[in-house]
């Protein structure tokens, strides 16, 4: 009998767009799901009660530069700087795209180096950049978080 293997893999498009509505910037990473992310997944497919309301509803932007690991289960920044709620869409029968925006006059002065993918409970996903964001008034932040299965 043939074995399936279901891998889940997350890809993340980071734009500064200017007051003007210009890109100023453009980073793409590959990110690391983390355990907390595999089990919640498993738990919705299974239709664990405790899980009902546990879908990807935020990212959390935060400031460390400590690597993922699989065990992560919040951004390593106690607590994180700032939730933004995603929009989810599914464009194609196996991804899922969370997107949301820091918007030009939050949290300006920061200096932004990690992200994490959560429901209301759990972290599902978290990437440290390749290079930190320096916030400021000029631009906002636009993510576009994508987890496929593939």
């Amino acid at each position: 009998m043939p074995e399936e293997v279901m891998k889940m893999k997350g890809h993340v498009t980071i734009r500064m767009i200017g007051i003007n509505g210009e890109e100023i910037k453009r980073i793409e990473q590959d990110n690391l799901i983390v355990n907390t992310g595999k089990r919640q997944a498993l738990h919705r497919m299974g239709g664990d009660a405790g899980y009902a309301s546990e879908h990807i509803s935020g990212i959390l932007f935060g400031t460390s530069a400590t690597p993922p690991n699989p065990a992560d289960a919040s951004v390593a920044t106690p607590p994180w700087i700032i939730r933004k709620t995603v929009t989810n869409t599914y464009p194609a029968y196996n991804q899922i795209l969370a997107t949301a925006r820091l918007g030009a006059a939050e949290q300006n002065g920061v200096s932004i180096q990690e992200l994490g993918l959560a429901s209301t409970s759990y972290l599902f996903s978290r990437i440290v950049l390749n290079e930190t964001i320096n916030k400021t008034a000029n631009f906002s932040v636009m993510v576009e978080w994508l987890i496929s299965i593939q």
